[in-house]
């Protein structure tokens, strides 16, 4: 059983992104707030968990964004890991984010999300893959 958190909006103002200003920022107060992991910033480029829902990527969760570190712009975005919901089940509850990123070298990704899976972004290629135990 998740317990109820007053400490979601919070989550979503950091890093010096105001989530709360997203038209489509909604908490629930139904699971615990996201981890709280810093963006990477990286030869000009900013990796950052999207916390939000997004219309065309349909999913909660597992989804990184890639912004010029200077301007802000959003260059691309990935999504990691499928997220699928089941629809008998609140949505929320079913969200699944990032646990911690980091690079292990120039080109790779490493991401761990809250359900222990980990995941290689290739940076150049823009692609994705989960990493077998």
């Amino acid at each position: 059983m998740l317990h109820k958190t007053m400490s979601w909006p919070r989550a979503y103002s950091v890093k010096g992104n105001t989530k709360m200003n997203d038209p489509q920022f909604n908490p629930s107060f139904d699971r615990n707030a996201p981890p709280e992991i810093p963006d990477i910033i990286r030869q000009g480029l900013r990796y950052s968990q999207r916390l939000t829902h997004s219309e065309n990527l349909h999913q909660m969760g597992g989804v990184l964004e890639v912004f010029n570190s200077k301007s802000g712009e959003l260059l691309w975005s990935l999504v990691v890991y499928e997220n699928k919901r089941h629809p008998d089940l609140e949505g929320d509850v079913q969200d699944i984010f990032f646990k911690s990123m980091k690079f292990l070298n120039d080109t790779e990704l490493e991401i761990e999300n809250e359900a222990e899976k980990k995941y290689l972004v290739n940076v150049t290629s823009k692609t994705s893959r989960e990493i077998l135990k």
